[in-house]
């Protein structure tokens, strides 16, 4: 966001218009409410009417049924809708949708491995699966299916919540980190988390009783061929996918138990061509999450380029 930190609105500053400002709703606050709040419909309709090129960085836990961004050029969220996408132009229009990543203070932690130090290799890890984070019915499901596969490692906030600095070396220690669907939507820090710390991830991909299937899929299809290219050129969908590199659970856990406990049988062989084959599976989700981040961040700042280059022009000759 360097591009932009000379004209950053943060809060409840809905009175100060902009050119090629970001306007961060840093605070709690629905998608569903947004256009409802009298000062933020005011802002929106101002912009519209006005011509002022600004880009809103909404921060919230939530999904909308409708449209709440209608007079902003550019809106950056980190909670993929279907629904929403369409609605403000799709793949070339003015809404874009970011991974969610990991939580705050997950790096630079005391005793941390330096950033530029590889993460520990899969083989040879202390657990072959750990689970940490809150606790609901999904939790039990997951619990329940994988607490046969010996050596896992679980604790739910039930018991207090872990020192960050535990959690990040109990997952670098992990072979597999499995990952339940998050309170509102499927998404969840847990999962980038897994992915900081070269765990094989296990995802659940829709919500319990819920249409929203495919979540993540459906969003990497959209988001790697708007960010890929940006690193890897033309041949993009040569290198790895989130389709080859993550495993995804659209049913129940115990479908995805079988797979763990025949990988980690196969881990635990000790047999070189199989160390291979889970190392590898291990660099291309290293490296497909690498260039997913620096893709993201070139196509996210281009477009507030874009729109910056915009608030330069006169009004008038608009």
């Amino acid at each position: 966001m360097e591009v932009a930190k000379r004209h950053v609105v943060v809060g409840r500053h809905y009175n100060v218009l902009v050119p090629g400002g970001v306007y961060v709703l840093n605070y709690w606050k629905k998608a569903d409410s947004l256009p409802f709040d009298g000062n933020f419909a005011k802002l929106s309709e101002a912009l519209e009417v006005c011509g002022v090129p600004a880009t809103l960085l909404h921060l919230a836990d939530e999904s909308a049924a409708f449209n709440p961004y209608l007079g902003w050029p550019l809106v950056i969220r980190y909670y993929w809708s279907p629904e929403l996408h369409k609605q403000n132009g799709g793949d070339q229009g003015c809404l874009l949708t970011l991974p969610l990543g990991y939580c705050g203070g997950w790096h630079g932690l005391p005793g941390e491995r330096p950033v530029d130090q590889p993460v520990p290799p899969i083989i040879g890890r202390a657990y072959s699966w750990s689970y940490i984070g809150g606790w609901k019915s999904s939790t039990e499901k997951l619990l329940s299916a994988m607490r046969p596969i010996r050596g896992g490692y679980s604790q739910t906030n039930t018991r207090g919540y872990m020192p960050l600095s535990e959690m990040h070396r109990i997952m670098e220690s992990s072979t597999f980190c499995p990952t339940r669907v998050g309170s509102v939507i499927p998404d969840t820090c847990r999962f980038y988390e897994g992915l900081e710390s070269g765990c094989l991830p296990i995802v659940e991909e829709s919500m319990p009783g819920a249409n929203r299937t495919r979540y993540l899929s459906t969003f990497y299809e959209m988001w790697e061929q708007q960010t890929l290219p940006l690193v890897r050129g033309i041949r993009w969908r040569q290198g790895p996918r989130f389709s080859d590199t993550v495993h995804t659970l659209s049913g129940p856990w115990s479908t995805a138990t079988g797979q763990v406990q025949a990988t980690l049988d196969r881990i635990h062989s000790g047999r070189p061509p199989v160390e291979n084959e889970i190392g590898a599976w291990q660099s291309d989700l290293l490296q497909w999450w690498s260039e997913i981040k620096a893709g993201s961040g070139l196509f996210v700042r281009s477009r507030i380029c874009d729109l910056q280059v915009k608030s330069m022009t006169p009004l008038q000759n608009r």
